[in-house]
């Protein structure tokens, strides 16, 4: 835990700072296609880095991939974060296809990766209006995509919703959290570096106001909508797990069954003649799920009755 937690501060503030540093070279400059492109390119880097970099928990990983397209298409141009996403996502697919990085959820993080790049480009076009965001909207944006991250790897494990929740279960708390984080630390910086922290909660200017009002009124909107998709998703996902809970377990009793039951017509031909009223002393272990009772009737009116004992057969 310690590990995790150092590993992914320290990826998270190197994000920030790269964000400071570029700001600080571009500041007052009219960005060309050369400069864009240049900017995805180095997020775009910084993604791939972050999962070669991330906390490797068997076939998860942790780690804050999504923060360099969200970052580029937010504070800088939205070509840029496309860029950054494209990059970032195609190569963690070929990263858990081909080399096994994270392979569980090489599809879930690709496209999530590529889908940051162009939220994040939407975002800078019809909701900030080209703005920078503030550090409450930037941690917003990143803990919001966090948690499209955790649905994307629940649709695309429909078959194995046990895996899928442990994935999420694992995954989901630490990097919401520093996604989040990261977003709002460089918008933060960023205050810093134009002057504006030192008056955070300063009175809007009249231009800033039709911005933060669209805004909330989306936000609204978003937040109605997530709640309902929410419950209906939930309740997709528990009758799903539910259905496979019992068909598994059905699965697993009806095959057991008849391997018991097979083992115990053999034993029966082997020793003809002799009167059992209990399976144990044909098959001293055996096993029919993990609980109950197993009687076999017999056409002379006499049956065969077995515990069950938890145990595999030898």
């Amino acid at each position: 835990m310690t590990v995790m937690i150092l590993k992914m501060t320290t990826v998270t503030m190197l994000y920030v700072i790269l964000t400071v540093l570029l700001w600080k070279c571009i500041q007052g400059k009219k960005l060309s296609a050369g400069g864009k492109a240049g900017i995805g390119l180095v997020y775009g880097i910084c993604s791939i880095l972050s999962t070669h970099f991330g906390v490797d928990y068997g076939h998860m990983l942790l780690n804050v991939r999504d923060i360099g397209p969200l970052a580029a298409g937010l504070f800088f141009d939205p070509a840029a974060g496309v860029i950054a996403g494209v990059i970032g996502g195609v190569e963690r697919y070929l990263a858990g296809t081909y080399w096994g990085v994270g392979s569980y959820t090489r599809i879930a993080c690709s496209v999530s990766t590529c889908l940051a790049g162009f939220v994040a480009a939407a975002m800078h076009f019809f909701i900030f209006k080209r703005k920078r965001p503030s550090a409450v909207y930037a941690f917003f944006m990143g803990a919001v995509m966090e948690v499209f991250h955790m649905y994307v790897v629940f649709i695309t494990h429909r078959e194995d919703m046990n895996m899928a929740f442990y994935v999420v279960r694992t995954c989901a708390p630490p990097m919401i959290v520093f996604t989040g984080l990261g977003m709002a630390a460089a918008s933060t910086a960023l205050e810093v570096c134009v002057g504006e922290w030192k008056k955070p909660f300063r009175r809007m200017k009249g231009e800033e106001i039709p911005v933060s009002q669209q805004f909330e009124f989306w936000l609204f909107v978003v937040t109605a909508l997530s709640l309902v998709l929410n419950l209906l998703f939930s309740y997709g996902l528990q009758t799903q797990t539910a259905v496979q809970k019992a068909g598994a377990r059905l699965s697993m009793i009806s095959g057991d069954i008849l391997e018991t039951y097979s083992r115990l017509q053999q034993a029966e031909r082997k020793q003809e003649g002799r009167n059992f009223t209990d399976i144990s002393e044909l098959l001293p272990y055996f096993h029919v799920g993990t609980e109950g009772i197993l009687i076999s009737f017999r056409a002379e009116e006499r049956f065969l009755r077995g515990h069950i004992r938890g145990k595999r057969c030898p």
